[in-house]
C-alpha cells in the first residue's frame, strides 16, 4: 500500500472517530440536560402537602363578615377604622369553609343558604377549628346551621343602645387626650352573645369631659341621637365612678 494511501485512510478513521466522540458528547450533555429538567419539574417543584397539625373541636365563635367568596366566608374579629383595625376579644377571626351550610336568621329564624352571608353581618356558629402546617386556620361547621345577624339589623341594635332604649356597657377603648381622639366601645349582651361595637370621636372645645376616661366605664350624652350614627356628636362624657 502506498504511503499516500495509508495517510488517506488514517484521516477517514480520525475523521470518524471525532464525529462518534462528538456525538457521544452531544447525547450526555441530552440526558444531562434533560434530567435536570425532570428534576426541576418533578423533584424541586412539587408543592408541599398541606397538612393538619391540630384540631380544636366543639368550638363557638362570632365574627363580622368581611368576605363570602372562593369556597370561604371569612370573618374578622373587629371593625375597620380606614386603615386601623380595631380587634375585639369578644369577637373571632376564622375562615369557614363553604359548604352551602344551612342559615338561620338570628331574628326571624327562617332558613337560607351561604348566600344569604353578606358583608357586614354578624355569623355565628360551632364546629371545630383545624390548623395546618402552613399557618392557615380553618373553621369546620360539620352539620352544624349558621347563625347570621343581618347588618342592617345589627345597625338598628346599635342606634337603640345609643338612644338608650335598650342597655349596654360603654368604655373608653382607646383615648388620646393630645390628638383630640376617643374611641367608645359599645358591649350588647342579647341571647347569650356578647355584641360590641365602636364609636370613633373627634373631641371639640365644647365637649364636656367629667373624670379621668383612659379605659374607664362611661356615661355619654349626644347633641343628637336622632342624626344617622356617623354623623353623631359628642356633648358630655362622664366616668362612672367604681
Amino acid at each position: 500500500m502506498s504511503k499516500k494511501n495509508v495517510i488517506f485512510i488514517v484521516f477517514i478513521v480520525l475523521v470518524i472517530s471525532i464525529g462518534i466522540g462528538m456525538m457521544i458528547i452531544k447525547k450526555t450533555n441530552k440526558v444531562a440536560e434533560d434530567t435536570d429538567t425532570y428534576s426541576s419539574n418533578v423533584g424541586y417543584n412539587i408543592p408541599e402537602q398541606k397538612e393538619i397539625v391540630e384540631t380544636i373541636e366543639n368550638v363557638t365563635a362570632h365574627g363580622i363578615v368581611e368576605l363570602n367568596s372562593n369556597g370561604y366566608i371569612y370573618t374578622f374579629n373587629g371593625q375597620h377604622f380606614g386603615e386601623l383595625g380595631i380587634e375585639m376579644e369578644e369577637y373571632d377571626s376564622v375562615n369557614i369553609e363553604n359548604k352551602n351550610q344551612e342559615c338561620i336568621d338570628y331574628y326571624t329564624s327562617e332558613k337560607y343558604d351561604t348566600n344569604y352571608i353578606e358583608l357586614g353581618d354578624i355569623i355565628f356558629c360551632t364546629g371545630n377549628i383545624v390548623k395546618y402546617s402552613d399557618g392557615k386556620r380553618n373553621f369546620d361547621t360539620k352539620d352544624s346551621p349558621i347563625i347570621v345577624l343581618k347588618a342592617k339589623d345589627f345597625n338598628n341594635m346599635q342606634k337603640d343602645a345609643i338612644s338608650n332604649k335598650i342597655d349596654a356597657t360603654i368604655t373608653t377603648f382607646n383615648y388620646s387626650e393630645s390628638e383630640k381622639q376617643i374611641y367608645l366601645k359599645y358591649n350588647i349582651s342579647d341571647k347569650g352573645y356578647e355584641l360590641p361595637f365602636v364609636l370613633k370621636f373627634n373631641i371639640t372645645d365644647d365637649v364636656e369631659i367629667i373624670g379621668n376616661l383612659l379605659g374607664k366605664e362611661v356615661k355619654v350624652q349626644y347633641k343628637d341621637t336622632n342624626k344617622p350614627i356617623d354623623e353623631l356628636e359628642l356633648k358630655t362624657i362622664e366616668t362612672i365612678e367604681e
